[in-house]
């Protein structure tokens, strides 16, 4: 075969001429993980390879399509768009680390993706390796850290419930990592940090602040660069004034059992 193409591209007077620049492309090919799945759905065609082929046929009872876009059948009966490759890498930067991020750890930065309506089959392990990659540590890289009590103002700080001091707790740490990140200009994502706080369940109730203030969830930024299943869903609709005040309405009528339910768990945690 080698031969015999070297025998084609001789006798090709383009072939033997060199491309002009203008003439030049760089073609990258990058594997999507949704293209298997697709092409599935789409053409019924099976992986060459017998072991993958097999695979897709364990898992495919998971996955739907809607048009073009793959979902998979999450086991909270909602559906979570599945998510290539580089739309993986945009999503986990702008929850974790972007205009509205949290800078959460792990298990809630794993929790948030799926709550927001996003999946993919290496999405826990691709949260690890992103957290661990962009944490920074406390200490700057300095190896000793020089340490003095200050005995006078030990004693002075009143002493609070730690259900009073949770909140706070929990906006100085983030406000510790954003220091780190963007130092003397951290004052201007103080309200960025305020929004991540309020718009991210809470492992004590289970809802967000912003969802048992105004009776439904907030749109996350990157839903919108990147739409989930229930924008999708929003869109296929046509929505009027009534229509949303309906909607609305409902949302907040079932309010007050939400914050009784709130509630009853953040009492179970004490408890524990």
């Amino acid at each position: 075969m080698k031969k015999q193409v070297a025998e084609v591209q001789a006798n090709c007077p383009k072939c033997s001429t060199i491309p002009s620049t203008e003439e030049s492309f760089t073609i990258l090919f990058a594997e999507d993980r949704k293209a298997p799945y697709l092409a599935f759905f789409i053409d019924g065609t099976l992986p060459t390879n017998f072991k993958h082929a097999r695979m897709l046929k364990k898992t495919v009872k998971r996955y739907f399509i809607d048009g073009s876009t793959l979902y998979c059948k999450g086991f909270n009966v909602e559906p979570l768009k599945c998510l290539g490759e580089l739309e993986a890498q945009q999503v986990m930067q702008e929850i974790h680390a972007g205009e509205c991020g949290e800078h959460q750890g792990i298990k809630r930065l794993y929790r948030q993706l799926l709550n927001i309506g996003y999946y993919w089959p290496t999405m826990k392990n691709d949260g690890y390796n992103f957290v661990k990659r962009t944490i920074h540590p406390p200490s700057n890289g300095y190896i000793w850290i020089l340490t003095a009590t200050e005995y006078f103002t030990k004693f002075g700080i009143p002493t609070k419930s730690s259900l009073t001091m949770a909140p706070h707790l929990l906006t100085s740490k983030i406000l510790s990592k954003m220091v780190h990140e963007y130092e003397e200009g951290w004052s201007a994502h103080l309200l960025d940090a305020l929004w991540a706080y309020r718009t991210s369940l809470r492992s004590a109730t289970g809802f967000s602040p912003f969802s048992l203030v105004y009776g439904s969830d907030a749109i996350s930024p990157v839903e919108i660069t990147i739409p989930t299943t229930r924008l999708s869903a929003i869109n296929d609709l046509e929505w009027d004034t009534t229509s949303c005040s309906d909607w609305r309405l409902l949302d907040l009528e079932a309010l007050d059992v939400k914050r009784v339910e709130a509630e009853r768990r953040r009492a179970l945690t004490t408890k524990l």
